[in-house]
């Protein structure tokens, strides 16, 4: 079974790091942007809607009980501490996978000295701008399902 940020992985444009510390190339045709739709619950309370809403950073170099691996990034794209209240007044969330955050080294698990051996990856493409070149697409999350704008 997949958790969201998979789904999310597997939907985005460019690049992003697996929770195996593999750079994974999804290339161009997939989807520019995601909307987070909270659908697993009806509430009218911030407070759970808050509580929803999970990280979907790239995979970074973690400690996992004492062993070498891979964790969701715990920020936003822009380092700073994840903010889950981040929603428009519709509940909706957009984060825009363009390659301009959530940094993360890939190869950690089996080389101690990765970030001297490897490249940071961005999560995202630096293609994927929406509303320019191509017809713009969002993947919904929630449901797996994609849909045009």
């Amino acid at each position: 079974m997949w958790s969201t940020g998979e789904h999310i992985d597997a939907g985005i444009n460019g690049t992003y790091i697996n929770e195996l510390g593999q750079v994974i190339d999804n290339g161009t045709d997939n989807y520019e942007y995601i909307i987070l739709i909270p659908i697993s619950f009806v509430s009218d309370s911030s407070d759970t809607l808050v509580k929803g809403r999970k990280v979907l950073g790239n995979n970074v170099s973690a400690s996992i009980q004492g062993r070498r691996a891979y964790a969701r990034d715990g920020a936003d794209a822009d380092g700073s501490a994840y903010n889950a209240e981040d929603f428009d007044s519709e509940y909706f969330t957009v984060k825009d996978y363009d390659a301009a955050g959530w940094s993360g080294v890939p190869g950690c698990i089996d080389d101690p000295d990765c970030a001297a051996h490897n490249e940071p990856v961005n999560k995202g493409s630096a293609t994927s701008q929406p509303g320019q070149s191509s017809p713009a697409r969002y993947f919904h999350a929630a449901t797996a399902m994609p849909g045009p704008i």
